[in-house]
C-alpha cells in the first residue's frame, strides 16, 4: 500500500512533540494486535483526543465505551471509522469527553499503592 500524499513520517519524537501532535490530532488511531495495558490511547483520551482502537489485549478494559473498536485485520471497518469520526464533531466531542473521564480513572499513585499492596500481600 502506498501512504496518502498528506501522512508524514516524523520519526523519533520527544515527549513534548508526542504530546503535542496527539493534542492536536483528529484521531488517534491504534490497530495494535496486543497490549499489556494500552497506555498510548489512554494517554491520547487524558488529552481529549478520540481514540479509535482494535479490540485486542488489555484495550476494551482499559478503553471502555470511550473509544470506537475496528478489527486490525480489516482496514474497511478502520477507513469507516476514520471517516465516521473526521465527519461526526458531534461523535468527535462525546467520544472526547468519554475519553478525558475514562482516562480520569486511571493515575498513578493508585497503580503504586495496589502494587505496594499486593506485594505486603506477598
Amino acid at each position: 500500500l502506498s501512504p496518502p500524499p498528506n501522512a508524514v513520517f516524523t520519526g523519533r519524537v520527544s515527549d513534548g512533540e508526542l504530546k503535542c501532535l496527539m493534542e492536536h490530532a483528529a484521531v488517534f488511531a491504534f490497530p495494535s494486535l496486543t497490549e499489556g495495558f494500552g497506555l498510548p490511547p489512554l494517554e491520547a483520551m487524558l488529552l481529549g483526543t478520540p481514540a479509535l482502537i482494535a479490540p485486542c489485549g488489555a484495550m476494551p478494559e482499559v478503553c471502555g465505551d470511550a473509544a470506537l473498536y475496528a478489527a486490525p485485520d480489516r482496514p474497511a471497518e478502520w477507513a469507516a471509522a476514520l471517516a465516521r469520526l473526521l465527519d461526526d464533531a458531534s461523535l468527535r466531542r462525546t467520544l472526547s469527553r468519554k475519553g478525558l473521564l475514562q482516562a480520569a480513572r486511571y493515575r498513578w499513585s493508585d497503580t503504586a499503592q495496589q502494587y505496594l499492596d499486593l506485594l505486603r500481600e506477598v
